[in-house]
């Protein structure tokens, strides 16, 4: 084998190993005490907190981390919002495209007590309908009643 080929090759070897994005992995995300936003839309501005519930530092930064800088424009353009809802240890806030909700909607979900972040997008363009979900971990291990949310988002609760 030729110099080249060898290099080439213990090159692209390398690169395999070296993964594609940094994992967040064992990566803590406080987001300190949330509780003053139960009940809140989040873009309230709360007496004694600067910005609104997406300006705050940490979870700011987790949907940095979690979704793409298309997903983060998808995200702010939904700008009706519910008020945020503790649900079984979970705070969660369903999100909308205004004069759209059933179609277009996201719900964020956020572990109130550990450091875990959820985004789910729910769409239903003509015959398409498409639920992405991102998060720092598993969504399958979220409770039934939080879940339950993301379907909610655009259709009545039962």
């Amino acid at each position: 084998m030729k110099l080249t080929t060898v290099v080439l090759v213990l090159i692209s070897g390398f690169l395999l190993l070296v993964p594609a994005k940094p994992s967040n992995a064992g990566a803590a995300f406080p987001w300190g005490d949330i509780s003053v936003w139960n009940g809140h839309d989040p873009y309230d501005h709360i007496q004694g907190v600067s910005g609104n519930f997406f300006e705050m530092p940490e979870i700011h930064k987790t949907i940095s981390l979690i979704l793409s800088s298309a997903d983060r424009r998808l995200l702010a353009r939904y700008t009706v919002a519910g008020q945020i809802e503790s649900i079984d240890g979970y705070d969660v806030l369903s999100l909308c495209q205004p004069h759209d909700c059933p179609a277009e909607n996201a719900t964020v979900i956020l572990a109130t007590g550990e450091t875990s972040l959820w985004v789910a997008f729910y769409a239903h363009i003509g015959a398409v309908v498409s639920v992405r979900w991102y998060g720092t971990d598993d969504y399958e291990h979220l409770p039934p009643d939080v879940l339950n949310q993301v379907l909610w988002g655009h259709e009545p609760k039962p």
